[in-house]
């Protein structure tokens, strides 16, 4: 089994801010939500990296 990572984008401006890479999709939301809660960010993108076998 690998090992799956949530990568977390920002976006503002429509230019896209990587704002860091997790180990769970929890700590993705948790970032992807304060991210939402700042003023400079529109949207936020969450990529799965990586494949698990299951």
């Amino acid at each position: 089994m690998s090992k799956v990572n949530y990568q977390v984008v920002g976006y503002s401006q429509h230019k896209p801010i990587i704002l860091g890479t997790v180990s769970t999709l929890a700590e993705a939301l948790n970032l992807s939500e304060k991210a939402l809660n700042e003023v400079i960010y529109q949207a936020v993108l969450i990529k799965k990296q990586g494949v698990s076998n299951g």
